[in-house]
């Protein structure tokens, strides 16, 4: 679900809303009406920062959650020899291996500045 922090003051409709909007599928006007709220309400929402924020943070646990099954999947189409999902499989593999080094440089530079400070005590 959502983190307490960044939902605080919400109404159960807004929280609804955003988790209708998250997992997707249905029209403004379908969230609109399972929510309770007109349709211009919803588009108010929409307009807010926050309200968006909050339906990305979501959005993105959502599919944290089942990685798995979509690797899975991935792979699985690939082996049938997938074109498509082959370059997918590896633009995303390059994006890992590409943040990974870039924590790990970081990772360095801090322990670097971290020794130097300790030898200038």
């Amino acid at each position: 679900m959502l983190s307490k922090d960044k939902t605080r003051g919400y109404s159960s409709k807004r929280l609804k809303a955003i988790e209708l909007l998250a997992h997707g599928g249905l029209t403004h006007e379908e969230v609109a009406n399972e929510v309770g709220i007109s349709s211009r309400t919803l588009s108010n929402w929409k307009n807010k920062p926050d309200f968006i924020n909050a339906i990305i943070d979501r959005s993105r646990a959502l599919i944290k959650a089942e990685l798995p099954q979509i690797y899975s999947s991935l792979k699985k189409r690939c082996v049938k020899g997938s074109a498509q999902h082959m370059k997918i499989l590896f633009d995303h593999l390059d994006k890992l291996e590409e943040m990974q080094s870039m924590v790990s440089a970081n990772s360095i530079t801090v322990i670097w500045k971290n020794q130097d400070d300790a030898s200038e005590d």
